[in-house]
């Protein structure tokens, strides 16, 4: 007879291969589950500790940058008047005139 028939009155499988093609049955569901417990166990934690850090580090780099700009802008203020011969006569008057001042 061929390999992939049988005849009627034989059994449906023998008792041994019974657990063998129960078992093959479950190995998908075995395996999605066992690359699901990987992913939670090896991956997500690490994944979502990696994200707390850089969101904490993040916030410290966005006071950094907005200490950054507001000196940028200082430093602009500073450049911008010292370039300026108004403000440059004005403060030659005030550093030689004693007790003068530049606000009037």
């Amino acid at each position: 007879m061929g390999g992939g028939s049988r005849d009627p009155g034989e059994p449906a499988s023998s008792a041994s291969s019974a657990p063998t093609a129960l078992w093959i049955r479950w190995l998908p569901a075995l395996a999605a589950f066992a690359i699901f417990a990987q992913v939670c166990l090896l991956g997500l934690r690490p994944a979502l500790a990696e994200s707390r850090r850089l969101r904490d580090a993040e916030a410290r780099m966005d006071a950094r940058y907005t200490a950054a700009v507001d000196e940028q802008q200082a430093l602009d203020r500073t450049l911008r008047a010292q370039e300026d011969p108004i403000y440059l006569e004005r403060e030659r008057k005030y550093l030689r005139v004693p007790g003068s001042d530049l606000r009037r």
